[in-house]
């Protein structure tokens, strides 16, 4: 089944920042729950989301207990970094 893009999208792959956000937070839970506590976990975004989203994914995420999430921003977007910290 073909995923709908947005109006005028090029041809090819198009992401979707909310599609990314629930599978890798499935994924997450699922290896947390394979592996247990004893294992240290960790993230890397690649600056993909939104800023907005990425704050979302961090609260999100968080119940998991990552050992860190990187590169959830992009350096020019310092004024929502501490929205993920708290």
């Amino acid at each position: 089944m073909e995923r709908p893009k947005p109006r005028n999208a090029p041809d090819g792959a198009c992401f979707d920042p909310r599609a990314y956000s629930r599978n890798m937070l499935k994924m997450i839970e699922y290896v947390r729950a394979q592996l247990g506590d004893k294992i240290e976990l960790l993230h890397d975004i690649h600056e993909r989301l939104h800023p907005i989203d990425a704050v979302q994914f961090a609260k999100d995420v968080e119940q998991y207990k990552l050992y860190f999430l990187e590169d959830a921003l992009a350096s020019e977007d310092i004024g929502w970094f501490r929205l993920i910290r708290h």
